[in-house]
């Protein structure tokens, strides 16, 4: 009997959509999940966001540079120097017991600046690339040849030559004596039988800034005429400076709301004749005391707990000092001194509030996206940052101790910010301080654990790096309808082969929990003989070898879920992985659907 007129002749099927995760613009925390856009990420961790459908796994860390045996890093910072003709990299590194060490980066040699207890709270930078400058509350203003530390009652270690003679041979010697002090000795430097230089091996003990010196050089065999002239440290009476920096030919100190500066001699010059001097900020604004002092893109920076200050030009008067101080904001400033660095001509800093950048006489916040990480960072690790050149792109990154919401544990991350990107970076739980270094044209980070010196985003590294990629949970235009998921489909690039672990994720499990459909990153290579027959390959113990390709791959696998809201979480540990999108097939069901009964 034929059907009648408006019967059912066949199944009604439910129409299919699909849910797409694509064209990521950056990382944003700041808003809940289920308010981000399926173009941002509420988490994104070791993947980089190379471009808006690619996301490429970050380096790792290369196996440790250097081990200082019973040492824990507090600060790091990156120092050039030429010392005796040898240009030399270094990471300095301050320990958690008042010491100060020098890292080679060429290979890891280990010196030691200053003792156990010398300093409390150093702050380093670098005179004319051939000394190291400090400035500590505990030891005052110091500096360090790349052989002595040189610190109040010694001997300063630039020692002028005055006339270098003649008929002098290698191994030279001078003794620098006068005064109140002993025990300061110097080794020369000849070129020609001329001697060029002295450098400074022992300080001597016991010198005052009145004590009046002489340089006597006593030759190995013949040689005459040398004369050099050298004077005590300065001592600062006073004086306890917790920041430094080199600006206009000159040395910049920061103790409380005081600024000292050298004179036009140089870092050891403080003789009021040649235009040393003080000056102290007295603006409300500068709330506490100058917390540091930066010298950065053709500006001396002064940053106070709650504001900005500069200095521009430098001039000398007579025998005076003439410089204006201008002020940038009046209510934004920062207690981390580590964390203020210079990146493509904005000053980035950080404080508990987020992450600020500074171009010409604007201060802006530029961590809107991480407002839902901050809560949750440890400010009695202080933080610190570093640039690194990640895939040749500027990165700027913030080390935070961070209390994980999701995996209920405190471990380190960094905060990558990149060109209006944002994702993080985990590099190691116990990650202490970073620093950046200059190398062979290129920007490379230095961290430490503890008593390593680790170089991490190292490119040349081969370690393997755990990636976790969390995708907003969708409404897809219809907050009203529920929703059964029926596939997932991930487009990714691999060079290894590997399992992602894949979960479905909704609403009705708080988007912790949910569908895990883990797959194999990889297109199976199936073998088969000549009857068409599957081959199994066995390895030596005797277990089955799969094989799989690499390249670009477009994976589909099944999903069983529900809910109003989807998104997907990836997370795993494979080596050169790159992420492109991912896609939910999923069919409608209730209109209005809930769990809560009303």
């Amino acid at each position: 009997m034929p059907p009648q007129q408006g019967s059912l002749t066949g199944q009604q099927l439910a129409t299919k959509s699909y849910l797409v995760f694509s064209d990521f613009e950056t990382m944003d925390t700041h808003v809940a999940r289920v308010a981000c856009p399926p173009n941002r990420l509420p988490w994104c961790e070791n993947l980089q966001l190379v471009g808006p459908n690619q996301l490429a796994l970050v380096p790792g860390v290369a196996p440790a540079l250097a081990t200082i045996a019973g040492k824990t890093a507090s600060k790091m910072w990156y120092a050039f120097l030429t010392i005796a003709g040898t240009a030399t990299d270094y990471e300095i590194i301050f320990e958690t017991d008042g010491s100060l060490q020098a890292v080679n980066l060429a290979g890891g040699a280990v010196t030691q600046i200053a003792a156990p207890g010398t300093f409390s709270n150093p702050d380093v930078t670098v005179w004319q690339a051939n000394t190291l400058l400090i400035a500590d509350p505990t030891a005052g203003y110091s500096a360090w040849n790349g052989t002595v530390l040189s610190k109040s009652g010694t001997v300063s270690p630039f020692i002028v030559v005055t006339n270098g003679g003649s008929g002098y041979a290698g191994g030279a010697t001078a003794v620098i004596s006068g005064g109140t002090g002993s025990g300061a000795t110097a080794t020369v430097t000849t070129v020609g039988g001329v001697v060029t230089a002295l450098t400074l091996t022992n300080t001597g003990t016991g010198f005052l800034p009145t004590d009046t010196l002489t340089v006597t050089i006593s030759p190995v065999a013949g040689g005459t005429g040398a004369t050099a002239t050298a004077i005590v440290w300065p001592q600062l009476p006073g004086l306890k400076p917790t920041t430094l920096a080199v600006f206009a030919g000159r040395v910049w100190l920061g103790a409380g709301r005081t600024l000292q500066f050298t004179g036009t001699k140089g870092a050891d010059d403080v003789n009021p004749a040649d235009a040393a001097g003080t000056a102290t900020i007295v603006d409300a604004d500068l709330v506490h005391s100058i917390v540091a002092l930066r010298n950065l893109n053709n500006f001396l920076w002064i940053f106070g707990d709650n504001s900005i200050k500069q200095i521009g030009t430098v001039s000398v008067t007579g025998s005076t000092t003439v410089f204006t101080t201008v002020t940038l904001s009046s209510d934004t400033g920062t207690t981390f001194p580590q964390t203020i660095q210079s990146y493509n001509r904005l000053v980035l800093f950080a404080n508990k509030a987020g992450i600020w950048a500074v171009l010409g006489s604007s201060v802006q916040k530029i961590s809107e996206e991480m407002d839902g990480v901050f809560p949750y960072i440890d400010f009695t690790l202080p933080p610190c940052a570093a640039l690194n050149d990640i895939r040749n792109i500027r990165c700027y990154l913030l080390l935070v101790r961070y209390n994980d919401p999701a995996q209920n544990r405190a471990r380190t991350l960094l905060l990558v910010f990149q060109n209006k990107k944002w994702f993080v970076c985990s590099m190691g739980d116990g990650l202490l301080a970073m620093a950046t270094a200059v190398l062979a044209g290129s920007l490379h980070t230095f961290g430490s654990s503890g008593a390593d010196v680790t170089e991490i985003l190292a490119p040349t590294s081969s370690a393997l790096v755990s990636f976790i990629l969390q995708t907003a949970l969708s409404h897809h235009g219809k907050p009203h309808m529920g929703k059964k998921t029926l596939r997932a489909a991930i487009s990714q690039i691999i060079s290894g082969v590997g399992t992602v672990g894949l979960r479905i994720d909704s609403e009705t499990l708080g988007g912790i929990q949910g569908d895990p459909e883990p797959y194999p990153a990889a297109s199976v290579i199936i073998w088969l003989n000549i009857n068409n027959q599957v081959v199994n390959w066995l390895n030596g113990s005797s277990q089955t070898v799969t094989f799989g390709s690499a390249g670009f791959l477009f994976q589909r696998t099944k999903a069983f879920n529900t809910g109003i809201y989807l998104g997907v979480s990836l997370f795993a540990t494979l080596p050169g992985y790159n992420f492109n999108n991912a896609i939910l097939e999923y069919q409608e069901t209730t209109a209005l659907a809930s769990r809560v009964q009303i």
